[in-house]
């Protein structure tokens, strides 16, 4: 789960989750070996981005793909996608 650029949420907190930090890390890397793909949280959390995504992922007749759980959580989707370089 990474909420990048934000932290991880309060409530979260004796889980003793890392792996955001890491990868913030490397993304301060100077020519880190990955490519940022789609950084969900950021994405869905940004109105304007969130419109742009939802469009280019619309399909009619179709139902949209879901930005937030609807677990009554309030939390967007926080998979961070990155391609790697060769």
């Amino acid at each position: 789960d990474i909420f990048l650029p934000a932290d991880y949420t309060p409530a979260w907190n004796r889980r003793l989750y890392s792996e955001q930090y890491l990868l913030g890390a490397m993304l301060l890397c100077d020519g880190p070996p990955f490519r940022v793909v789609l950084p969900n949280y950021f994405v869905c959390s940004d109105a304007d981005l969130g419109a742009r995504a939802r469009a280019l992922l619309h399909t009619e007749g179709v139902p949209d793909i879901p930005f937030w759980y609807n677990n009554g959580t309030g939390i967007p989707g926080v998979s961070f996608w990155i391609e790697t370089r060769s």
